[in-house]
């Protein structure tokens, strides 16, 4: 593939959590245009068959997942299918992410849970389920998305920012 980027990923293989939308399909899009095979775990099937047909587009093996991250039982199975389908995992992009407004005082502790384990557990379980067949492999990079309330944190939105994500997950 003729790439017009300044790095060539050929050969290598993406996850993208959150890859059907927003931040999360630009970087599936432009680690498939560096050359990537690119696979999407996402939610909404809708989106995840617009980003499967941009990514085709681009001619690059491309495979998208429906699964909610929160879901632990669903992880396994998710990058097992990657792996079969486009092979070993180089590349792990956490981007996927959730918030729940509203002060300490108001928050829901069933919003703060959702928030917990979209934005942190997930991270780090896919990191460690990925980073296995990293290791194996002895190749691969995990990248993990954070807004810049990580480094200052909100009063409107204390389990979005309760940890700075970028210290533990590099």
């Amino acid at each position: 593939m003729q790439s017009d980027t300044p790095f060539d990923l050929s050969g290598r293989v993406a996850v993208v959590t959150g890859g059907n939308g927003g931040i999360g399909r630009s970087i599936a899009l432009g680690l498939a245009q560096a050359g990537s095979a690119v696979a999407v775990l996402a939610r909404n099937e809708e989106k995840n068959q617009r980003v499967m047909d941009e990514l085709n587009a681009l001619g690059v093996p491309a495979l998208a997942v429906r699964i909610d991250v929160i879901e632990r039982g669903q992880l396994q199975p998710a990058l097992q299918k990657v792996e079969e389908t486009l092979g070993p995992v180089n590349i792990l992009v956490n981007n996927v992410g959730t918030v729940a407004l509203g002060g300490i005082l108001d928050q829901d502790p069933g919003d703060w849970d959702r928030v917990i384990e979209t934005n942190l557990n997930a991270c780090f379980l896919l990191s460690k389920l990925t980073a296995q067949s990293m290791v194996r492999q002895r190749l691969g990079k995990i990248i993990n998305i954070a807004s810049e309330y990580s480094l200052f944190g909100s009063g409107i939105a204390p389990s979005y920012t309760v940890l700075r994500r970028e210290l533990w997950c590099n």
